[in-house]
């Protein structure tokens, strides 16, 4: 296998992390939701949806260093030395 192939895998599971699936998640519940728990799950998402650490500028970043990882692993570790 050559390295290549994990460096892929580990770019895709980055990019899919970085989906909004937390911003619109709803738990299971045992029974009918109550006024207040909806009232709860609104401002939980809606802090899910305001949070920058996960924007696009984010993403680019992880893209980036993903790519220089994996021509660095094609061309061997020169790559890496180069500011």
């Amino acid at each position: 296998m050559t390295p290549l192939i994990p460096t892929i895998c580990a770019a895709a599971l980055v990019l899919s992390a970085c989906a909004e699936s937390g911003a619109n998640y709803t738990p299971i519940l045992d029974g009918a939701p109550s006024a207040a728990f909806q009232s709860d799950l609104s401002a939980c998402q809606t802090l899910a949806r305001n949070q920058r650490q996960f924007d696009q500028e984010t993403a680019a970043a992880a893209v980036l260093v993903l790519t220089r990882r994996a021509l660095a692993t094609l061309l061997g570790d020169r790559l890496l030395h180069v500011v």
